[in-house]
């Protein structure tokens, strides 16, 4: 059994919060393209675009849902994400936008934190319960 520490419950709702944040800026950032390939005559390129959006909402969604629920495997596939995001930060040393600067600094701030909670606790900072600290029945 596993019990929730302090930075348990900050990890469930800052991890799903970033991941919605960067989601909507995804979308508005590629609403434009999509109405420039629909002017443009490229209806495959827009129906791409909308649908791999379309698919990441839908993970990001059930990556929230776990997250609220703790499940082990939505922690570490948000440590994936963030360590695509913290590569990204450092394949791009010079960077073009502060909105892509801010995000991948957050990214990475993010990372560090899950990385330390599970070196030090566990999967979503969740200590294991020793025998000790059962409770005597």
């Amino acid at each position: 059994m596993r019990k929730p520490t302090r930075a348990t419950r900050i990890l469930q709702i800052s991890l799903p919060i970033y991941f919605i944040i960067v989601l909507i800026v995804a979308w508005t950032a590629a609403l434009p393209a999509v109405h420039g390939f629909l002017d443009s005559g490229q209806l495959p390129q827009a129906v791409i675009e909308i649908a791999i959006l379309t698919v990441t909402t839908v993970a990001t969604a059930v990556l929230a849902y776990g997250s609220l629920r703790t499940w082990r495997w939505v922690f570490w596939l948000f440590l994936i994400a963030l360590t695509f995001s913290a590569l990204f930060l450092i394949q791009n040393a010079i960077f073009h936008s502060t909105r892509n600067l801010l995000s991948n600094v957050v990214g990475t701030l993010l990372l560090i934190a899950c990385v330390v909670s599970v070196v030090i606790y566990g999967p979503w900072a969740m200590r294991k319960e020793s025998v000790s600290d059962a409770p005597a029945t």
